[in-house]
C-alpha cells in the first residue's frame, strides 16, 4: 500500500490535497484560516495609529509604491497634521502630509504626494534623517526642521516595535 502525494494546491481558505492510491483518486479537503498578510499589516497600522482602515491602506499602498515603510509615512502625517485632512500650516502647506499641492479631499492622493516628495529628498541625500529635514524645510532647512526629523523618527521607532 503505497500512497503517493502528487500535488498540493493551496486556495484561499482551503487546502486541497490529491492522493493517488493505485488508480483511484482520493481528495482531502481541509479548511484552514489564511488571512491575507497585506490586510494584517493594514489592520496593525490602523490600530497602531488609531486611524481608519482606508487611511491605513493609503499609507500601505504609498509605502509599497515608494519603498518606504508605511509606519514611517504615518509617523510623518501624525507629526505634520495629526491625521487631519483639512489641516493648513501657517506657511500654506495643506492636508495630511503638509504638501503645497495637496487636494485636501483624497487622503490616498495626498499621502502619495507626500511620499513621492520624501522619496525625492531621500534620493538627493541618501539618508532618511536628512531627507526628513529637507522634506520639512526645503533646500535650506531651518533648525526647527532638525527637531521635526527627530520627532518623526522617535514616533516611528515607538510604533515600529
Amino acid at each position: 500500500m503505497i500512497k503517493r502525494l502528487l500535488y498540493i494546491i493551496t486556495i484561499h481558505f482551503m487546502l486541497l490535497t490529491i492522493y493517488f492510491y493505485y488508480y483511484k483518486i482520493y481528495i482531502t479537503v481541509v479548511p484552514i484560516l489564511i488571512e491575507d498578510s497585506k490586510s494584517i499589516k493594514i489592520t496593525a497600522l490602523q490600530k497602531g495609529f488609531n486611524i481608519s482602515y482606508e487611511m491605513a491602506k493609503a499609507f500601505f499602498d504609498a509605502g509599497t509604491l515608494t519603498n518606504f515603510d508605511p509606519i514611517l509615512l504615518a509617523s510623518i502625517a501624525a507629526v505634520e497634521s495629526n491625521f487631519d485632512l483639512k489641516a493648513v500650516s501657517s506657511k500654506g502647506y495643506k492636508s495630511l502630509m503638509q504638501t503645497k499641492e495637496a487636494t485636501m479631499k483624497y487622503a490616498n492622493v495626498d499621502i502619495l504626494k507626500g511620499s513621492m516628495e520624501l522619496k525625492y529628498w531621500y534620493k538627493r541625500t541618501n539618508d532618511i534623517e536628512k531627507a526628513l529635514v529637507h522634506y520639512n524645510g526645503g533646500n535650506n532647512p531651518p533648525k526647527v526642521s532638525y527637531r521635526y526629523a527627530q520627532r518623526v523618527i522617535s514616533l516611528y521607532r515607538q510604533k515600529a516595535v
